[in-house]
C-alpha cells in the first residue's frame, strides 16, 4: 500500500470514492444529505486539492486508488476564554468498501499524524455521524476520544 498526495488527475476516482460515502450518509440521514451530488462534489474536491491549507492524501493498493483523506490545518489564536490551538482537522476520510478492514484507513491516519507533527499540531480532530458505528469503533480503537458533542432536537 502506498500513501501519497492526491493530484488533480485523481479527481474522477476521488469523486467515485466520495459517491460511495455520500450514498451511506444519504441513506442514513436523508434529512441532511442529498443523493446525486457528483457535480458539486467534483467542484468541492478540486477546491480542496487547490487549497494551500488543505492536504488531500490518496491511498493506493496495487496502483489503484482505494481511499483518501482530506485534512486542514486549524490554527486558532488565544481568546478571552481559550488557549491558542493548532490542530489538524480531518475533513473527510473515505475507503472503498472493497478495501475496508485491510489497513487502508489506519495507514491514512498514520500519515495524517506524521503530517500533523510536521506542522506542529497538538491534536487531530474529526467529526463523526452517530449512525456510522463502524467508523466510531475504528476511531476508538486508534485512541480517538470525544471531547465535545453536538446534539440536535428536531422540531
Amino acid at each position: 500500500m502506498k500513501i501519497r498526495y492526491a493530484e488533480e488527475s485523481d479527481l474522477p476516482r476521488l469523486c467515485e470514492l466520495h459517491a460511495e460515502l455520500n450514498r451511506l450518509h444519504a441513506a442514513a440521514r436523508p434529512d441532511i444529505f442529498r443523493p446525486g451530488t457528483e457535480t458539486e462534489t467534483a467542484e468541492r474536491l478540486l477546491a480542496m486539492l487547490r487549497d494551500p491549507d488543505t492536504d488531500v492524501l490518496a491511498a493506493e493498493e496495487d496502483g489503484a486508488l482505494c481511499g483518501f483523506a482530506a485534512v486542514k490545518l486549524a490554527a486558532r489564536p488565544e481568546s478571552a476564554v481559550t488557549r491558542e490551538m493548532r490542530d489538524m482537522h480531518i475533513k473527510e476520510i473515505c475507503v472503498t468498501r472493497a478495501s475496508r478492514r485491510r489497513g487502508v484507513a489506519s495507514a491514512l491516519i498514520w500519515q495524517i499524524r506524521c503530517l500533523a507533527r510536521e506542522k506542529r499540531c497538538e491534536r487531530l480532530e474529526l467529526s463523526l455521524w452517530t449512525f456510522n458505528a463502524d467508523a466510531a469503533a475504528f476511531y476508538k480503537a486508534l485512541g480517538f476520544s470525544a471531547y465535545k458533542q453536538s446534539l440536535e432536537l428536531r422540531v
